[in-house]
């Protein structure tokens, strides 16, 4: 047995008992939070255990972790935190799978590492009464900690990385829903928002608000608004609702629909939108609408996007690069991995350290993170072997040891 200081000893021990995905691994946690994903260098046939509370479990994370294979189940009122590997042990600790308690945070976590043999995980997991998240289960989840997370910002550290709309659309049952709201003129605050944002919220004014018919929309939606400028959308921006109130034919701000729509905060106090509203989205969305026809979309009477324009944009979204494009794309992977090892410099960077921050700069499709051939690394960690052995080549990168890379200015 080996005891476990301190939170880094912690999180060094979590990381090198998981990196091998070949032999079983489990994870019993109370809470899964933003940043869990650093903590697991392959998540790939994890069995991760959780208790889905909303502000404490982040449905972004886990999505994204059973996106790269991980196998979630819940369970209600689950507070312990085992780490368990069929050949390297078991770690007991006080700390959940978070950025908070292994990170950034500087949370004050101990553990002990039992050796392989010592702890009967079957024995521990047949306690437990777990249950599949259902879509459904995950949408709820999201719902409610994108409203929690409104209300204590402060207690967040940081976000999930947002998604591209193709890992949107790809995600198929898991996707984030969200609505569409095409916006034209000036809308007058309701005087009953504007109190209600005052007495429930202590805000004089609220971040932003929206006029449509009662019931199309409901709270905690996402929508995404913007206008429309002939065929081309212009002013894209995500909308969370927090409340609606009626508006009366008698009321000065009537303007021939019966809601207001209102998001009291900031758009950085929510959890992170369905997707990011990119170049690539806004492009593809305009050729869409050009395609699905203008006067269509805005006779259609529901507020939910028509399926058939989102297969149209990802259909746009998604045509074959030409090889001028595909050039600047290999470019940006290594200005991306240049940056990382300048950013550790003078320290050397650990492979699995590019592997986890290579997200920050490149959109890490399904595409990229299935495997390269049948069981072996993912697309986007061979993509990077390949960048780095370039840059060692432009004398501007050095492998000083097995498994670590080193800036080398010129």
């Amino acid at each position: 047995m080996r005891i476990l200081y301190d939170s880094e000893n912690v999180r060094n021990a979590i990381i090198a008992l998981f990196e091998d995905p070949r032999k079983r691994r489990v994870a019993v946690v109370a809470f899964v939070g933003e940043g869990a994903e650093a903590y697991l260098p392959s998540p790939v046939g994890l069995e991760l255990f959780c208790w889905p509370k909303p502000g404490n479990t982040d449905p972004d994370t886990l999505v994204g972790l059973m996106k790269r294979g991980a196998k979630v189940s819940f369970v209600d009122d689950l507070h312990m935190k085992v780490y368990w590997s069929e050949t390297k042990g078991a770690i007991l600790t006080s700390a959940n799978l978070s950025t908070g308690a292994l990170g950034s945070r500087n949370l004050k976590e101990v553990g002990v590492l039992l050796p392989p043999g010592e702890f009967d995980i079957n024995r521990l997991l047949r306690g437990l009464r777990a249950r599949s998240p259902s879509p459904e289960e995950l949408h709820r989840l999201e719902k409610l900690h994108k409203q929690y997370k409104a209300k204590n910002w402060n207690q967040f550290i940081g976000q999930t990385r947002s998604q591209s709309y193709d890992e949107w659309y790809e995600s198929k049952e898991y996707r984030k829903t969200w609505k569409m709201a095409v916006i034209s003129g000036t809308v007058r605050l309701a005087s009953k928002a504007k109190r209600r944002a005052e007495e429930e919220y202590g805000r004089a004014r609220p971040q932003n608000w929206v006029s449509s018919k009662q019931g199309d929309y409901s709270k905690n939606d996402w929508i995404l608004t913007f206008t429309l400028d002939n065929d081309r959308p212009n002013d894209l921006e995500w909308f969370s609702v927090d409340y609606f109130v009626k508006v009366s034919r008698s009321e000065a701000a009537y303007d021939g629909n019966t809601c207001r729509y209102v998001q009291v905060w900031p758009l950085s106090r929510y959890t992170q939108p369905p997707l990011k509203l990119d170049i690539r989205f806004k492009k593809a969305l305009k050729e869409s609408i050009g395609e699905y026809g203008r006067q269509r979309l805005l006779k259609q009477n529901s507020s939910k996007p028509p399926a058939r324009l989102i297969d149209m944009i990802y259909r746009h979204i998604t045509k074959k690069l030409t090889p001028e494009r595909e050039r600047s794309e290999r470019s940006t992977w290594k200005k991306s991995i240049l940056s990382i090892l300048m950013n550790h410099y003078p320290n050397n960077t650990q492979l699995s350290t590019i592997y986890r921050e290579i997200g920050e700069y490149i959109t890490l499709t399904d595409y990229l993170k299935a495997s390269w051939k049948d069981n072996l690394q993912p697309r986007y960690q061979v993509w990077i072997r390949s960048c780095l052995n370039k840059l060692k080549n432009e004398d501007l990168a050095r492998n000083p040891k097995h498994g670590y890379w080193r800036y080398c200015p010129p």
